[in-house]
């Protein structure tokens, strides 16, 4: 996949919608097979999270660190908790999660 085909500058407000930009792209047929495997999809998500994020050079290294645990919280806590949210297709509700934090489930 073309590196320069992903745009980053929504990353830090609609991070879980860039996934899904990144699943309608040529790696569509992998993801779809894939889709029901939790460890395929941890491993996707926490890759592509690092990679995109290590493309901000102007982000600090703390900042960086506390948007990947927030995003990286959402897929835990729905895998633990058996939501019903798919990060691939929920990605509207998640980045409003991944916003205001627990708020959004009030």
């Amino acid at each position: 996949m073309d590196e320069e085909a992903i745009d980053t500058n929504s990353l830090y407000e609609h991070p879980f919608k860039l996934l899904a930009q990144i699943k309608s792209s040529e790696l569509k047929d992998i993801i779809q097979f894939q889709s029901h495997d939790d460890q395929f999809i941890s491993a996707f998500f926490n890759f592509f999270v690092e990679q995109l994020i290590n493309r901000r050079q102007e982000i600090s290294e703390l900042d960086k660190c506390f948007f990947v645990g927030r995003v990286k919280a959402i897929p835990q806590w729905i895998q633990r908790t058996n939501q019903k949210f798919n990060i691939f297709s929920d990605y509207d509700e998640l980045d409003r999660i991944f916003s205001i934090g627990v708020e959004a489930l009030r």
